[in-house]
């Protein structure tokens, strides 16, 4: 289903659309205040998606948990950068998974093998024996989290 265009609709559509969300009408001095109005109702869209995704995610892992003999329970931590994504995605044997970060999940122990193994390349800076400065290559885990034992 795609997202509707609301920069394109009429004053009168935008308030329809808030108005069904039960989403209050920003005012403005002019009236309706057209960018917040898109603003809240952009908001409220991505939060249906995140809520879908959600509720998806939940079953498509409690029935791969189901199917596991073992389970581990892990938590995955907020970053910055380039993973700072709401959800960790884990893909294995055909089967992909978006994780939420910092809520404890319950998830096969087969799925840590791929967490450990999820290693990105990580340059820092160093001044080397002879006072150059070199660039330094190393391998660091893709992801920040907690396995509870």
């Amino acid at each position: 289903m795609a997202k509707p265009n609301y920069r394109f609709m009429k004053n009168e559509e935008l308030e329809s659309h808030l108005k069904s969300r039960e989403i209050p009408i920003p005012m403005g001095e002019q009236g309706m205040n057209r960018s917040e109005a898109i603003l809240a109702l952009t908001a409220s869209d991505d939060k249906m998606i995140m809520e879908a995704i959600d509720e998806k995610q939940a079953k498509e892992l409690a029935e791969a948990v189901a199917e596991s003999e073992d389970t581990v329970v892990i938590t995955f931590h907020n970053q910055e950068g380039t993973n700072d994504s709401p959800y960790v995605f884990l893909g294995h044997n055909g089967k992909s998974f978006y994780l939420p970060r910092e809520k404890e999940l319950t998830i096969p122990r087969y799925l840590l093998g791929v967490i450990e193994d999820a290693i990105e390349p990580a340059l820092s800076q160093r001044t080397d024996d002879k006072g150059d400065i070199v660039t330094v290559q190393r391998n660091v885990p893709r992801f920040v989290y907690t396995v509870k034992r």
